[in-house]
């Protein structure tokens, strides 16, 4: 594999080393469980067009690290049905109703007529009927942690798309195996050259609810769920072949350690990780690469986002338009 640097030249040994160096410890934080390595497939046109506000065959690999990737929900002008799902902290009666809808969607939908049947118990799906509206949307509504229980149903739309939740989701698709985001990295709606196809490599720092929704990683989430009478799935989804990781709203810079691009047998480094210094390695895990975004409210507005969202690192989220 063949380090660059942003402006895909060979990146110099300082920064090979340092990113190097990190990883390792990265990797060996990932045996104790205090990261999560995940990976999303993804190809050059469709990055640059969000990025760019056009469709490019060059990736804006200097974007990238500064604003990273994000949620449809922050790029798509979708008008969403009845009110719903205005921003990422969103857990109104619209919402929730919502979500409601669209699991009897993919409960009813053809495409996923079976693997409902064999991943959705009988209890869950026969839950899913008018009667039952009401009830569902009051549990979670008097929840103190609704936008847990919200996600947990968002979790299971987003893996179904289409007849879940696709241009209105909050959350970006990665998985923790590298070959299932490799299969991805081909997906486009137009014909897309082999050298176009990319990975994103990046990390989650503990406890991954703080910046992801995966129930199958966050197992003590079931039983308030089931505590307040609601149904619960097969913590996997519909595919867990996929082993799918949502990542709340964003791919966020700090934590990208950098983009494979797969025909190329090249690796563009997050720049950012040279201003680490290694006696403060430790330090920077948690609270990711230290991104330098002085400008980005101002130069946001030169790229194809229409909204932006942001973390404390302790779960709580903000949600911000790009006023152009």
């Amino acid at each position: 594999m063949e380090f660059l640097d942003y402006n895909f030249k060979a990146a110099d040994k300082e920064l090979i080393a340092k990113y190097q160096t990190f990883s390792a410890l990265l990797t060996e934080y990932q045996k104790e469980g205090k990261v999560l390595f995940v990976y999303r497939g993804d190809n050059i046109e469709n990055i640059s067009q969000k990025l760019k506000g056009s469709p490019s065959e060059v990736l804006p690999a200097d974007r990238v690290f500064e604003y990273g990737d994000k949620a449809k929900h922050y790029y798509m002008d979708s008008t969403f049905e009845g009110g719903a799902i205005k921003n990422i902290n969103d857990t109104s009666v619209d919402t929730l109703s919502y979500i409601f809808d669209r699991l009897q969607n993919v409960i009813a939908s053809s495409r996923h007529f079976n693997r409902a049947k064999k991943h959705l118990s009988k209890k869950f799906i026969g839950y899913f009927i008018p009667e039952n509206r009401a009830s569902f949307i009051e549990a979670i509504a008097s929840a103190p942690n609704r936008h847990l229980i919200r996600d947990y149903y968002l979790y299971l739309l987003h893996t179904a798309g289409t007849e879940g939740i696709l241009e209105e989701t909050l959350l970006v698709s990665t998985t923790t195996k590298r070959r299932v985001a490799k299969g991805f990295s081909t997906f486009s709606k137009k014909s897309v050259s082999e050298y176009a196809r990319i990975i994103f490599h990046y990390y989650i720092p503990a406890p991954p609810e703080k910046y992801a929704i995966a129930p199958w990683l966050i197992s003590s989430q079931i039983q308030p769920i089931q505590n307040l009478g609601l149904p619960t799935y097969n913590p996997m989804g519909l595919y867990p072949e996929q082993n799918e990781v949502g990542v709340k709203g964003a791919l966020f810079p700090s934590f990208i350690l950098g983009i494979e691009l797969l025909a190329q047998k090249q690796f563009i480094i997050n720049p950012y990780i040279s201003l680490i210094h290694e006696e403060m390695m430790d330090m920077f895990v948690p609270q990711g690469i230290p991104v330098n975004q002085d400008l980005f409210e101002k130069n946001i507005f030169h790229t194809g986002f229409k909204r932006w969202v942001q973390t404390d690192g302790s779960g709580s989220f903000t949600q911000q338009d790009v006023v152009k």
